[in-house]
């Protein structure tokens, strides 16, 4: 231990056991904050995000509306319906969902030609759905 430079007065006990003090109610006061704010957490999962959808529903109104699309179009051509992507469907109330997509078909001469499908399902409950208007926008 270093030695008190000379002149200056060595503190005695009783100082220092009301430091040991100060510390102990200091670090007690930050654990009770600490404590506080942990309580006060909400522990609960974040909701999903305003407008978001259920990954079945999502699902159930892609297949719908892939269907709706291929048998609007009535080519003989096959038609390509893109891989499910959760975010092209919206909710727009309780039971109708919309999906903005686009369909690639053969157009005339073999050339691919992609066309913008927008769709209004309705679950009626038990995986059943209702197409309230699918709309192939010409390209």
């Amino acid at each position: 231990m270093a030695h008190p430079p000379a002149g200056a007065e060595r503190p005695s006990r009783r100082t220092d056991g009301r430091r040991a003090n100060r510390a102990l109610v200091g670090g007690l006061a930050a654990l009770t904050v600490g404590a506080a704010l942990l309580a006060t957490r909400d522990w609960r999962p974040p909701a999903e995000p305003a407008g978001a959808v259920e990954p079945r529903m999502a699902r159930g109104a892609w297949e719908l509306c892939r269907r709706a699309a291929t048998e609007r179009l009535g080519l003989a051509a096959p038609v390509r319906f893109p891989w499910f992507d959760q975010r092209a469907v919206t909710r727009a109330s309780d039971s109708v969902f919309v999906v903005r997509a686009s369909v690639e078909a053969g157009g005339a001469g073999g050339a691919p030609v992609r066309a913008p499908v927008t769709c209004r399902a309705r679950w009626l409950g038990a995986d059943r759905w209702l197409d309230e208007g699918t709309v192939v926008q010409a390209p």
